[in-house]
């Protein structure tokens, strides 16, 4: 859902307002605008690379960036935070600079306001989030204001594909990247979850618990063995509705208890042998009594032959999460 218009304020500056429904709860939009490490991955038009050199978001604090175009040209941004009341409002004011942080002009239009005022408001409606953003210009000369509010058509555009991307975020991207050696699949899944993160934690941890959720819908774990300690070996057997036994073995890298927990997997063939390598990384995150779930995973080493088991692993990982979130519910 989207709309976009413009409306004159009080002082007659002329503004936007875009509006925009996301299918997921207000805190995990929110931290999808305020964490670094998630708004790498959807901020800025398509086809361009965003690279983040300072976040503080707080009142005062600077959000300075590049982004990259596919040949090679970077422009730079920041924002500049006026006010930050979370999880629900952010208003920040947005300018063109150099690497330094140095307001500079449009790298197209000598005319585009210096600095551009935004109110980011985010209302959460039955575990969806309506998300609202307005901008105008701030000490803007009337050419200025009149280019940017001639704009408004291609601001839509390039505000529904960041949306778009925003959406594709929240709802777990995949990606390729590359180790200099061949492909490496990665994927980023964000899960709220209705439950204290001690909950969580004892459900991620304990194999009598972890073996009634993991793996996709309809799977059952015949074989469970996890004891997550550093250096430990685990090993599980996952067995499907028509009884085909898919086993994986590996190990135990790092946990932080309530924190993090990182583990490496690799599924096996009929003779033992890996498939492809999977390295694991969990995050937790308490938020009174609820917890933010991040899963990281990067499969590796993939044979040729194992390629196509790699498609259901976002439907997979988001059947296992129904079945965690099943599971805490059933024992808060």
């Amino acid at each position: 859902m989207e709309a976009l218009h413009t409306q004159n304020t009080g002082n007659n500056a002329r503004n936007f307002t875009i509006t925009r429904e996301i299918n997921a709860p207000k805190l995990l939009v929110y931290k999808a605008f305020t964490e670094p490490e998630r708004m790498v991955h959807w901020w800025g038009p398509k086809g361009l690379k965003l690279n983040i050199t300072r976040m503080e978001v707080y009142s005062g604090g600077t959000f300075l960036y590049n982004m990259v175009t596919p040949d090679g040209h970077a422009m730079w941004g920041k924002f500049v935070y006026k006010e930050v009341s979370a999880p629900d409002k952010i208003v920040f004011i947005n300018s063109f600079c150099d690497e330094h942080g140095n307001i500079t002009r449009h790298p197209m239009s000598n005319l585009w306001p210096l600095e551009v005022i935004n109110t980011l408001t985010l209302t959460e409606v039955n575990n969806k989030t309506i998300l609202t953003l307005s901008g105008g210009s701030v000490n803007a000369t009337k050419e200025e204001e009149d280019t940017f509010f001639g704009m408004t058509d291609q601001m839509q555009q390039g505000f529904k594909g960041t949306f778009d991307q925003l959406d594709e975020f929240i709802g777990g991207i995949e990606f390729t990247t590359n180790d200099g050696v061949g492909d490496v699949k990665e994927m980023i899944l964000t899960r709220l979850l209705d439950a204290p993160v001690a909950l969580i934690w004892k459900l991620w941890t304990e194999q009598e618990h972890l073996a009634k959720w993991w793996a996709p819908k309809g799977f059952t774990n015949p074989v469970c063995e996890w004891i997550p300690q550093k250096g430990n070996l685990l090993s599980i057997h996952m067995k499907g509705p028509d009884g085909s036994v898919y086993p994986m073995d590996g190990e135990f890298v790092a946990i932080e208890k309530e924190k993090k927990l990182v583990f490496i997997t690799g599924a096996l063939d009929d003779e033992g042998k890996r498939l492809f390598e999977v390295n694991n990384i969990i995050t937790f995150e308490g938020y009174g009594n609820k917890t933010v779930m991040t899963l990281h995973v990067a499969v590796s080493k993939i044979r040729e032959d194992a390629k196509h088991y790699l498609a259901g692993q976002k439907a997979g990982w988001s059947q296992s999460f129904d079945k965690l979130t099943n599971l805490s519910n059933s024992l808060l």
